[in-house]
């Protein structure tokens, strides 16, 4: 009983310390952000009324519970009087960039008016622009497209916790489920964000890929001075970045043969992103950080590639892509509602594989943008996830699909 107690005053102490130099070292954070955000005002709404506190959750293990209750107990309305004790954090698994946690009131009462709330604390520092992120966030959920927007911290975000499960790998090409995740991804491609890009001449995707690519060589460098094993020694081999940019050249040039309307898209549907409510029958996407503009084949190709799976264990079953059968079904249903057609029998059947051909082709510049995301955070220690072993086998996979995709017609 007492080194229990022990071990309870020494996280209770460490959480404080923390707390304390997170006040000296954020305040500089704060004070650039917005000069009248400063930590010692502790919560400045923004100019558009979102909470903001100015505090870094630790992403240390015995830290970051107690911390993810801290900064609720800050931003969500109605917990500042909650006791530690009488909330619960338990971790959400399936993001493999961020620490996704929910964080509920044990005893719930009527008058709470958040009973339970997801806690995202972000990861990938310097791939993903956050700041713009959350500016597209509350708009999106101005929309009802994403979870409400709650408060902010320095390095993450409180939402509202929608009703439903994450869907599994499989359920992806479940007729149900597909027709449900097409009709709301033609909703999102018809979102129109303010300081609107849909002017672009080209999607900034590429801009993305091009700056991966040469952080990668930074990255995988490190990995070879830091020293690996064998077995990751062998996949750094099968890497070759002066190849894969003549490749990229190389799709670039095919891709300007199948135009896409560039649209706002989610850019990361995966298994994990995707809520289904069994009651209702309708699905929810979440985690937007990704999301812009780009093109719409990207979206769907992507979410085509996604059923593969992968994001668990580093390794797609290319078996489970999606058949014709179940892409022809998901892209009559994506048209029918972008279209606003209340019988899906009335698209075009030319539409329909014109669609198929458009996002099976632009599937390949999806593997091409995770594989080099993956090898830009291959050196990441902090996520238990092989990035390495990703974004060899999401080339392997580019490989596999290119000429069936580039000769379909």
């Amino acid at each position: 009983m007492k080194s229990s107690t022990v071990v309870l005053t020494l996280v209770a102490f460490g959480t404080a310390a923390y707390i304390y130099l997170q006040l000296q070292r954020d305040i500089r954070h704060a004070s650039q952000r917005h000069k009248k955000r400063t930590f010692w005002s502790k919560l400045v709404n923004r100019n558009d009324g979102i909470p903001y506190v100015a505090f870094r959750v630790s992403l240390e293990p015995t830290l970051i519970k107690n911390q993810v209750k801290y900064v609720c107990k800050a931003l969500v309305p109605g917990w500042r009087h909650l006791d530690d004790t009488e909330l619960r954090v338990e971790r959400v698994l399936g993001g493999i960039t961020n620490r996704i946690f929910c964080v509920s009131v044990k005893n719930d009462t009527q008058n709470q008016y958040y009973s339970k709330v997801l806690v995202r604390v972000f990861g990938a520092e310097g791939i993903i622009d956050r700041e713009k992120e959350n500016e597209i966030f509350e708009q999106l959920a101005a929309n009802t497209i994403a979870p409400s927007f709650i408060g902010e911290f320095t390095n993450g975000r409180i939402e509202s916790w929608l009703q439903g499960r994450c869907i599994s790998i499989d359920e992806m090409r479940y007729p149900t489920i597909s027709k449900a995740v097409a009709q709301k991804l033609a909703v999102l491609h018809r979102f129109q964000p303010k300081s609107s890009g849909n002017n672009l001449q080209d999607s900034p995707v590429w801009e993305s890929i091009y700056g991966w690519l040469r952080e990668a060589k930074v990255a995988l460098k490190h990995l070879e001075n830091r020293g690996v094993d064998e077995t990751r020694m062998s996949l750094l081999r099968q890497i070759d970045l002066q190849v894969l940019g003549k490749e990229l050249e190389f799709l670039r040039s095919a891709l300007q043969k199948t135009p896409s309307p560039i649209v706002f898209c989610h850019n990361d549907l995966l298994f994990g992103n995707i809520l289904y409510d069994e009651t209702s029958g309708t699905v929810h996407f979440v985690d937007f950080e990704y999301s812009g503009w780009n093109y719409r084949g990207f979206d769907i190709g992507n979410h085509f590639c996604e059923c593969m799976g992968g994001t668990d264990n580093g390794v797609p079953d290319y078996t489970k892509y999606p058949t014709e059968e179940q892409q022809h079904l998901f892209c009559q249903y994506y048209l029918g509602a972008y279209e606003g057609l209340k019988d899906v029998s009335l698209v075009k059947e030319e539409d329909i594989k014109s669609l198929m051909i458009e996002a099976n082709r632009y599937a390949l510049l999806s593997h091409f943008y995770w594989g080099m995301w993956a090898l830009c955070l291959s050196v990441d220690q902090t996520v238990d996830f092989d990035y390495l072993l990703f974004g060899v086998n999401r080339f392997k996979e580019y490989y596999r699909f290119r000429e069936k995709f580039l000769e379909l017609s």
